[in-house]
């Protein structure tokens, strides 16, 4: 039996709300044979709770969410759960109230013209609820980090933001804003909206020099120099970023960090697609980079993943990884 450790993310019983927890789920093959995971570009796991079934989708080597709850499952139910679309579950609705309402059931359970028009609309909601579950869940597939930006950006009127300008704060990976930012500009380019202007926080993998904070978990004794802060903003400025800024502080006090800012201006051309492209990996990625070299489990992997991404077009050196029996072995013949 292939099991295997996730972070589980899920939504909760309201439909709406992701919940997390640590599991450990079994390989998809164990249930349905014939759904292998080897090469699959969203492999599949589950686990056995009760009488029922939990189907979850891998996001990433430790994250896992949920898809869906089944009492029995097999590869065409599981199938069909996800796939169906909007007709779909408007047919099953019409389909089961002709079955439920038909003048032959009625024979066996008559009913008042006004208890059947509220039972049908009752069910009009829960076919309509199933429309919002698989929503939810395939928000959640493409990306656990989307939903959570998307449900930010829609409740953010609603919630009556203090911060600053009111302007929508978003966490993203550095694909995940290149790609946000391109459909702004998009957006800016089709006169949906008005131009727009990206900044980011000092909270972040490239930006920020800060070692009793954003770098605290650089292991290699390099986390007291400013080094990457400065890269981040050279590297922006040289790609074209609208503004550019290195400077103190930034939280924990003047002395304790080095902050290297940008500010990107969409103004709907594609020069301005071109330095996205450009800018928005370099941005996130230099840090990812930095931890690498520290050889920080995560980032050695994420890393390879941009090199494999971006192969032939742009490269993050991958350290050596040491054996420690090798460098006692070492030690031991200098002594």
């Amino acid at each position: 039996m292939t099991t295997k450790k996730f972070w589980c993310h899920y939504i909760g019983s309201d439909g709406n709300t992701p919940k997390r927890r640590n599991i450990e789920l079994t390989d998809i093959h164990e249930l349905l044979p014939s759904i292998s995971n080897e090469g699959a570009k969203t492999p599949l796991w589950y686990e056995k709770e009760d009488d029922y079934y939990i189907i979850y989708a891998q996001l990433s080597d430790k994250v896992a969410v949920m898809i869906s709850s089944l009492y029995t499952v097999s590869d065409r139910m599981l199938q069909e759960y996800l796939l169906k679309t909007d007709e779909d579950i408007d047919r099953e609705y019409e389909e089961h109230i002709a079955k439920c309402y038909s003048e032959e059931s009625m024979k066996y359970h008559p009913m008042t013209p006004e208890k059947i028009a509220e039972c049908k609309a009752s069910w009009r909601q829960t076919y309509d609820d199933k429309k919002k579950y698989r929503d939810a869940r395939f928000a959640m597939i493409r990306s656990y980090q989307d939903y959570d930006n998307y449900v930010w950006v829609r409740d953010a009127e609603k919630n009556k933001l203090v911060v600053g300008t009111q302007c929508r704060i978003l966490y993203q990976d550095a694909m995940g804003r290149m790609n946000i930012a391109l459909k702004f500009n998009e957006m800016v380019r089709n006169g949906e909206i008005g131009p727009v202007i990206l900044g980011r926080d000092h909270h972040d993998t490239g930006g920020t020099d800060a070692p009793f904070r954003e770098t605290s978990n650089i292991k290699d004794g390099s986390n007291i120099m400013a080094d990457m802060a400065t890269q981040c903003y050279a590297g922006n400025a040289a790609r074209g970023m609208s503004l550019i800024a290195l400077h103190n502080g930034g939280g924990v006090g003047v002395g304790k960090a080095i902050n290297g800012g940008f500010g990107m201006v969409l103004d709907g051309s594609e020069r301005v697609d071109t330095i996205l492209r450009m800018s928005m990996p370099w941005d996130t990625m230099v840090g990812v980079a930095r931890r690498a070299w520290a050889r920080n489990e995560n980032a050695l992997t994420t890393a390879a993943e941009y090199n494999s991404l971006y192969a032939g077009q742009d490269h993050i050196t991958l350290p050596y990884l040491a054996d420690d029996a090798v460098i006692a072995k070492a030690m031991e013949e200098i002594k």
